[in-house]
């Protein structure tokens, strides 16, 4: 009876052990899913694989209690327990900041980048290394001593010794435990249950690409269409065609701090002297479909709404390529290690990102070099995509560049206080953003002239999603779907050449942008595409935007009264805004609004909320 007692004692030790090890996983989960959006479906799958990792340990700490005699051995336990638990903490963190700020989970390519370059990242986050450095020491030391309390309480091992289970089973439990954890982690990441789960999204971020796309069917026939598609291109491939396209994006670039179009701050000196000298032919604010990167960019590429994306659609890039272009691609920031969007944007003759820059990856000072190492123009058509990350919070500011102040780094969201001067150093480190970046505009600029680039060229310059700066208790983007985060500038400049003129549309979108690129290069936009060049002057009844589980309209049919509905596919929550005379969006019309009117728009979303389901953009692949 008193072994039996003993052998109790010992499991609920045990358990109580291995309750402390999903202790971190549990406060994750709660915020992955009710902050995030993430399906619950995740949570099994993640916990299946952490438990795993805490028998490991667990069955370790046996091995080592029962074999070690020294003391010091026996607290080597207790820093190698703090260690791991630390750092499954720190991933957890990694995971949410990435949600946060790009939304989506970090990959484990890109993790490794960050951490090479941790007191880059530090310098730009201004945040001191040494205070990094400090936290993690002290949370481990501060984590030993308590688990050396704790631990020395859960003496389950002398308990099962005194039950009769001897520590010669210890080296058995602990190859056991390695075995099986060996396997889940396999399993899990190879072939992941579910395209939610964090740990397989980071290390095998394009595991479930396929899955979160409508049918297998129509990834196959689509797949053919696309190769008939660009035989076709190829087919009337002109040799006499010689004009290039350049389109510059940069990245979180709200139009409405841009001195060009009318901020009142002067953070565009560079392009408003070109407006004065040789002014754009267009010039002004657009939607992007989404909040993210990954999707901003799909859409100038792909010229469709998020809800349409399917694996194999037709790019820009492959059109061009197809058509004769030689295709050069520099972009600033790690396109390459990001659920591979570098992949994703098509075909190029030339690549370089950031990932490849032997100092800060987010540094526009390096796309300038390159753009400046590049050969002077061959004559052969050529389209040349330029990503910019001045304007991106984790972009680097350059201190001559450094306008306003004080400037202040909003990502620091731990050292973040919400008050009127804080967020006038916020507003003032984004606006230092968008003068490097028009620094950053003007420099590539003189170069690709002198070079022979401008001859006879089209030149873009827009972002891929916008940025807020407090507007609703956000920063950064992909919280949301409110207008700071998708409206973005469009620029349009004709080098050499004349052309009809490009009209300002109220529905302007970023699906727009490649249908007007290929009409300026006197080529036919593929079928699939959704967009239409700018040159026609057509106003669509609805376009589309998704960001997250936040799925939604514009509905441009009264253009006196322009409504903007999204539906939360989690909480079933809506939003609807008049944004003709509600702009900053702060009266949700959702109780006033017909019910017929109500009925329309939610029959046209009602697709788009099918097909993500209750999946989240940012878990499942949107940046």
């Amino acid at each position: 009876m008193r072994r039996h007692n003993t052998a109790v004692r010992a499991g609920y030790l045990i358990a109580l052990e291995f309750l402390v090890w999903l202790m971190p996983a549990f406060a994750f989960l709660f915020i992955y899913i009710n902050f995030f959006g993430a399906p619950t479906s995740a949570i099994t799958p993640h916990l299946e694989i952490i438990s795993t990792i805490a028998f490991f340990f667990i069955s370790l700490r046996w091995y080592i209690m029962a074999n070690a005699i020294l003391a010091p051995i026996k607290f080597a336990t207790i820093i190698i327990y703090s260690a791991a638990l630390t750092l499954i903490s720190v991933y957890y963190v990694l995971i949410l900041v990435g949600l946060d700020s790009w939304g989506r989970v970090a990959t484990w390519p890109l993790i490794r980048t960050y951490i090479k370059q941790w007191s880059l990242l530090s310098e730009v986050l201004g945040v001191s290394p040494l205070i990094f450095l400090t936290i993690i020491s002290l949370s481990i030391l501060a984590l030993s001593l308590l688990l050396r309390r704790f631990l020395g309480y859960l003496n389950w091992h002398v308990a099962l010794n005194n039950a009769g289970v001897t520590s010669e089973i210890a080296p058995l439990a602990l190859g056991a435990a390695s075995l099986v954890m060996t396997i889940t982690i396999y399993m899990g990441i190879t072939i992941p249950r579910n395209d939610a789960e964090p740990i397989a999204k980071t290390f095998n971020p394009l595991g479930g690409f396929n899955s979160s796309q409508s049918h297998l069917i129509d990834t196959l026939e689509f797949n053919r269409g696309t190769v008939d598609q660009l035989d076709n291109y190829r087919k009337r491939k002109d040799p006499q065609l010689k004009r290039n396209v350049v389109i510059i994006v940069g990245d979180a670039l709200r139009y409405d701090h841009l001195g060009i179009l009318g901020y009142e701050r002067e953070t565009t000196p560079h392009l408003d002297r070109r407006q004065r000298t040789n002014p754009f032919e267009y010039k002004s604010k657009i939607h992007s479909t989404c909040a993210e990167s990954f999707c901003g960019l799909m859409s100038i590429a792909r010229s469709k709404y998020v809800k349409d994306f399917r694996t194999h659609d037709v790019t820009l890039q492959q059109v061009l390529s197809a058509s004769g272009f030689e295709i050069m691609l520099v972009l600033g920031g790690d396109h390459t290690n990001f659920y591979g969007l570098a992949t994703q944007l098509g075909p190029s003759d030339y690549f370089w990102d950031g990932s490849l820059s032997a100092g800060y990856l987010n540094d526009d000072f390096k796309v300038i070099k390159v753009i400046e190492s590049l050969d002077t123009w061959a004559g052969k058509p050529t389209f040349l995509q330029i990503h910019l990350m001045s304007t991106h919070a984790l972009g680097k500011r350059h201190p001559e560049l450094n306008s306003y102040m004080p400037s202040k780094n909003y990502y620091s969201k731990a050292f973040r206080q919400e008050n009127k001067a804080n967020r006038r150093s916020y507003f003032n480190f984004y606006d230092n953003g968008v003068i490097g970046f028009d620094h950053a505009i003007n420099e590539i600029l003189g170069l690709l002239e002198s070079k022979g680039y401008l001859n006879d060229t089209f030149l873009v310059i827009t972002g891929d999603h916008g940025e807020a700066l407090g507007e609703h208790g956000h920063y950064g983007h992909q919280a949301s779907p409110f207008e700071p985060l998708i409206q973005i500038p469009l620029l349009m400049k004709r080098f050499g050449y004349k052309g009809p003129k490009l009209l300002k549309r109220v529905s302007a979108s970023q699906i727009d942008i490649a249908p007007t690129i290929l009409q300026e290069v006197g080529l036919e936009e593929p079928r699939s595409w959704q967009g239409l060049s700018l040159s026609h002057l057509y106003e669509r009844d609805f376009s589309y935007f998704q960001q997250g589980n936040n799925i939604g309209l514009f509905d441009f049919r009264d253009n006196d009264n322009i409504w903007k509905f999204w539906l939360d596919v989690n909480s079933s929550e809506e939003y609807i805004f008049n944004i003709s005379k509600n702009v900053d969006e702060t009266q949700n019309q959702s109780h006033n609004i017909s019910k017929n009117l109500k009925l329309t728009w939610m029959t046209k979303v009602a697709s788009s909320a099918l097909a993500s389901g209750q999946s989240n953009s940012g878990t499942e692949g949107s940046k």
